[in-house]
């Protein structure tokens, strides 16, 4: 036996196995023989139990973070003498470092070669960064039996191939193996990671009017997610002229940029909901998980982001429901341009908060459509009850295909504020109605309100 990158060699125990402990969880994992001269030589130990336990005391008592779930100590018969192994596997919460000293040069360690070595401040900096970058997405999923039924109408809405072999390049499938990854495990309807919802009464959390949670394909989830906030967002108007002017609490778009920030964003390698909170004054969008580092508020307002699940952007930016990577943030901001309240970035111990102001919430002036106090149904029946006093998407298209010649799936996505993917879809659910019917014109689909046949 000799040493390498993944293995030392120690004649007796020594206070500084630590460090070699220290470089192999910064790095791949090793293991440390206590026992074998540097040589190759195996001398063999005394008492082992007494080894192991003083091993066992030095990494539990020297080493932040804890690092008792990546390491095994046992003891081996090798050339006929009993020999103390330290099995290290790499960490998952670098850097690891002396607790003494903390995560500074002179306390965090790396394996370069056959040695570990003190780190510089630039390879500390990377560990934070490859600590806080997940690799969720790559490894395998522990859900096996995977369906697409919602992923798989996105993609073919949009005309985009989502065969194994797409799925493969996307990063789904891992190639060597032919196993489905946890980024299918997201856009699969078996996920369940999800978002919470509630609606509060007031500003302060002391009352509940309404909570709904939404499981699912993450596509679902942001879809779901944004029709029930929806209907937290009144309309206030005014007359100019002849002119009736709309001025809804928030703008429809933010919301819905917010939501798609909070799944495509978050850290999925720790258990929890994202959540989205409605207070008569602002809503609340958190995503669990830390802000990468190097990210900050004004880098994420100009469009410059570090993206700590890549494969989930590029499946959204796929069916187009993210124009291009990191403008979320500025999109949000523009579309509070006018307003006096502004958007907030809130960078929080273990999640990051986007808050975004009702724009009505100062407003006394002006009539609104809804003249009674902030309020959101309760419960399934209450909901039912408040969504048939509203305007329904059936009313609203049928409306606008009374004074319009039909309308495609880009009118639609203007007309209910979603994207064009979720506007094809609503129109091919109110053709089932058989309220409207479609035609090809040229290489458009075009929808018209149904006419009833002659007699």
């Amino acid at each position: 036996m000799i040493e390498s990158e993944q293995v030392e060699l120690k004649r007796q125990y020594v206070d500084d196995i630590k460090n070699e402990a220290i470089g192999f969880l910064n790095t791949n994992g090793g293991a440390i023989y206590v026992g074998i001269d540097d040589d190759g030589t195996v001398v063999g130990v005394d008492n082992c139990e007494k080894v192991m336990d003083q091993v066992r005391s030095s990494l539990r008592n020297s080493i932040s973070p804890d690092c008792g779930l990546f390491v095994t100590i046992c003891s081996e018969e090798i050339e006929g003498k009993n020999v103390v192994v330290i099995k290290i596997n790499k960490g998952s919460r670098t850097p690891y470092y002396i607790k003494s000293i903390g995560p500074k040069p002179s306390g965090v360690y790396i394996r370069i070669g056959f040695s570990s070595v003190q780190a510089q401040e630039g390879e500390i900096l990377k560990l934070i960064y490859n600590n806080f970058v997940s690799n969720y997405e790559t490894e395998p999923s522990f859900e096996t039996d995977l369906t697409f039924v919602t992923c798989g109408k996105a993609f073919e809405e949009e005309k985009v191939d989502f065969s194994d072999p797409k799925k493969t390049s996307l990063g789904m499938i891992n190639p060597v193996t032919g196993e489905y990854t946890n980024l299918a495990y997201l856009f699969s309807d078996q996920c369940r990671f999800s978002i919470k919802c509630t609606v509060f009464q007031g500003s302060n959390h002391s009352a509940v009017l309404d909570m709904q949670e939404f499981k699912g394909s993450v596509l679902d989830q942001i879809e779901n997610t944004f029709a029930f906030v929806k209907l937290c967002n009144r309309n206030r108007y005014e007359i100019k002229d002849t002119r009736r002017i709309d001025h809804f609490d928030y703008p429809a778009e933010a919301i819905r940029e917010a939501i798609i920030n909070a799944v495509a964003h978050r850290e999925y390698g720790i258990m929890g909901s994202n959540s989205v909170k409605v207070f008569s004054d602002r809503i609340e969008v958190m995503s669990l998980g830390n802000v990468v580092p190097g990210n900050t508020a004004d880098l994420m307002k100009h469009g410059q982001s570090i993206q700590r699940n890549p494969g989930i952007c590029n499946v959204l930016h796929r069916l187009h429901m993210i124009e291009a990577f990191g403008t979320g943030i500025p999109k949000i901001f523009d579309m509070y341009e006018e307003s006096e309240r502004k958007p907030e970035l809130q960078f929080l111990n273990g999640g990051f908060l986007i808050v975004l102001p009702n724009q009505n919430a100062d407003s006394t002036d002006s009539i609104r459509q809804d003249d009674q106090p902030y309020n959101h149904p309760t419960g399934p029946s209450a909901r039912a009850d408040a969504a048939s006093k509203v305007k329904s998407r059936d009313d609203i298209l049928l409306d606008y295909l009374a004074s319009h010649d039909g309308i495609t799936k880009e009118d639609a996505a203007g007309l209910f504020a979603v994207k064009p993917a979720r506007a094809y879809q609503i129109l091919e659910e109110m053709k089932g109605t058989a309220l409207i019917e479609s035609r090809k014109v040229g290489n458009r689909k075009v929808y018209y309100r149904k006419t009833e046949p002659q007699n």
